[in-house]
């Protein structure tokens, strides 16, 4: 058993290695073929030396794991469109006529409905790749649907990056999904073409809507339809933002996106249903047959997007783990459930639920047996929400580094939350299908359907009252990249350590530990060492911020708390102070002056020459005559101005040879302290 545990946990291990190298490096396709066809030729070769022994050598484990990184190497730059001579990027020209087919309903915007979509054609060329789709609300009178063919002329254009440090970086998220571009249009810019062949993407769509025409019906209000849709049918975009937002504070937002949690649910509820069949010849292997048919029947009901795909796929494997019988089967069905889906989809690795989804599993499968045996109790409703109690702290701690590293909040009444929403969870898809299968055969009694209405309601008033106990939400949570791999090390070596209390694992856990205190002792050092000076892009507004080590002072002129900003720059640099400032026009950076013109200041009578001028509100100056009375070395101007004098600015600077920064194109002015020096 050893070895079955140890072998595909480590191919698994390399595998990423090589996707991440794919990912970073983009080396050539042809290069990566040579050096692993040599290292295939060279591991059999020396697999022919070794077949004799009992152990193989080093040499040989090496060209292995070093074969499997170069696997996944391989597998990164087959999957990666834009690798490819067809990818569209390729074929584009100053006027293109695109055809384009809807993969997929995103949730929509304040102005656009916006949609994933595969680029078919680019001038009658066939082509391949994904691009954003966003069509402006007010301009069309019917919504599209998933295979929905579009022809369009309008200029299809690359995702801008962040224009402020912090920021959540929409265009890396696209970027990990293969979307780099996007098109934004009206009802005047494309045509609807017809296509008679359907999708199985479009198949279940069109499914989806028939299931939520009968279910509105029954009076389902608005609230409940969404988190209906949302739980039972993997469709996100009916949520209110404030609801969203309330089942994210209280640490439920996972129950809104079909997962890992949902499909456990399902596949425990089948194997209550299924189980009288265990009764008859073979009824184990039917019963798995069965178990497995229907959980991917469920995963094309939801659409079959990459988070259910992932999740049936995972369950499936614990499935067959059962089936077999231990514990120890169902770690290797994950191991072997998570190689095989990355080897066929790189993409999954960069994924955030597919990272918590297995981590939240395999911390149950690893830690929940160890914190269960802490306590046993004859009463079995006492054991039930024990063992309820378990399962959700084994996850919770697989999920914490990730949950602190992406979201930067923790939520201290998650194991109150779930203790009540997940066997609500279970009474709601158990009961919600039931509900579909009547209310899709037009037999659902209306007080069935307000019974399920009053179970939706009462989820989310306790959502709503969990979500507004902000005494115990924390937030700003300082968790850089270095801070989630020791923390996994620190798990790793504390399950050891609990296993097998031997003096080594001791030892590997504090060492652990020690590693972590060191690094966020050399993080703190790093800031109190650090300086800098942002002037943020923000319309309509001027920010800037000016950091002395740990004391930020922020400076804007509007009349806000800016509370997000505050709350980013903590996330981001952990241990800081920041105060907040009235703007003025003169400021001190680390002993240079800066000057910030706005209509009222009267730059004529200054009695020194201020290295940077930054420019704010579109003040009426003669800029030529600026230029040549104060020289300054850097332009500055932000969000505030209008851009046909952001424009005239810039070409006049260009010709006087001045440094000119427009936030707007390159994204906020960052400077160190010591660039300023003379």
């Amino acid at each position: 058993m050893t070895d079955i545990k140890y072998i595909p946990t480590w191919l698994t291990f390399f595998l990423m290695i090589g996707i991440l190298t794919g990912y970073y490096t983009s080396p050539p396709i042809k290069w990566i073929l040579s050096v692993t066809c040599i290292i295939i030729i060279l591991s059999i070769y020396l697999y022919s030396l070794d077949n004799r022994r009992l152990q193989p050598s080093l040499i040989f484990t090496f060209s292995v794991f070093l074969l499997f990184t170069f696997v996944g190497i391989l597998s990164f730059i087959i999957h990666a469109d834009s690798q490819k001579d067809k990818y569209f990027a390729n074929h584009l020209k100053e006027k293109n006529h695109t055809v384009l087919q809807i993969d997929k309903v995103l949730k929509p915007s304040d102005f656009y409905q916006k949609f994933e979509a595969n680029i078919q054609q680019i001038n009658q060329q066939k082509v391949i790749g994904k691009i954003l789709l966003n069509v402006k609300k007010d301009s069309i009178q019917k919504d599209l649907k998933v295979d929905d063919v579009l022809l369009t002329t309008s200029e299809i254009k690359k995702i801008q990056k962040p224009l402020n440090p912090f920021q959540f970086d929409y265009r890396n998220y696209l970027h990990k999904r293969q979307i780099d571009y996007q098109l934004n249009i009206n009802s005047n810019d494309f045509l609807t073409l017809n296509r008679s062949l359907k999708t199985v993407k479009g198949l279940a769509f069109l499914i989806r809507e028939k299931i939520n025409q009968n279910l509105k019906k029954y009076n389902f209000t608005p609230n409940e339809l969404a988190v209906i849709n949302a739980i039972l049918l993997g469709q996100r975009q009916d949520l209110s933002r404030e609801l969203y937002k309330d089942y994210q504070r209280a640490g439920a937002v996972h129950i809104l996106a079909v997962s890992g949690l949902h499909i456990g649910i399902i596949l425990l509820l089948l194997q209550i249903l299924l189980k009288p069949l265990e009764r008859i010849k073979n009824g184990r292997i039917v019963r798995l047959i069965l178990l497995i048919i229907l959980l991917w029947a469920y995963a094309f009901l939801a659409g079959l997007s990459a988070s259910v795909v992932r999740a049936v796929s995972m369950f499936s494997a614990v499935a067959f783990g059962m089936f077999l019988g231990r514990s120890t089967h169902v770690k290797n069905a994950l191991v072997i459930s998570m190689f095989f889906l990355l080897l066929f989809n790189p993409y999954f690795l960069f994924d955030v639920g597919f990272q918590l989804s297995y981590a939240a599993v395999f911390s149950i499968v690893i830690f929940q047996p160890l914190i269960s045996k802490l306590m046993y109790s004859k009463n079995k409703i006492l054991q039930y929400f024990w063992q309820l109690f378990t399962v959700t702290l084994a996850a919770q701690i697989g999920v914490l580094p990730l949950s602190l590293y992406y979201f930067h909040q923790f939520p201290g009444l998650f194991l109150v939350s779930s203790l009540v929403i997940i066997p609500l969870l279970g009474i709601i898809l158990g009961f919600g299908f039931l509900i579909i299968l009547l209310a899709s055969s037009e037999i659902l009694p209306q007080f069935i359907a307000d019974t399920y209405n009053f179970i939706i309601q009462t989820l989310n008033k306790f959502v709503v009252f969990i979500s507004h106990q902000e005494t115990f939400l924390i937030r700003d949570i300082f968790f850089p990249h270095t801070f989630l791999v020791i923390v996994y090390l620190i798990l790793i070596s504390g399950f050891y350590l609990m296993k097998n209390q031997k003096p080594k694992n001791l030892i590997y856990f504090f060492i652990s530990i020690i590693i972590l205190q060191t690094t966020m002792i050399y993080n703190k050092k790093q800031l109190l060492n650090s300086n800098e000076f942002i002037v943020f892009h923000q319309i309509k507004n001027t920010i800037l911020t000016i950091r002395k080590g740990k004391n930020t002072n922020l400076y804007q002129s509007r009349n806000s708390s800016n509370k997000y900003l505050k709350s980013t720059l903590r996330n981001e640099l952990g241990y800081i102070k920041i105060k907040q400032k009235k703007l003025k026009n003169i400021l001190d950076i680390h002993g240079k002056k800066m000057l910030i013109i706005d209509s009222t200041v009267i730059y004529s009578e200054l009695n020194f020459y201020p290295k940077i001028v930054l420019l704010r509100q579109s003040p009426k100056i003669n800029f030529e005559r600026m230029l040549l009375q104060i020289k300054p070395q850097t332009i500055i101007a932000d969000g505030s101005n209008y851009k046909s004098y952001i424009r005239k600015w810039k070409k006049t600077s260009g010709i006087y040879q001045v440094n000119f920064h427009d936030t707007s194109e390159k994204g906020a002015f960052i400077y160190k302290f010591d660039k300023f020096a003379d």
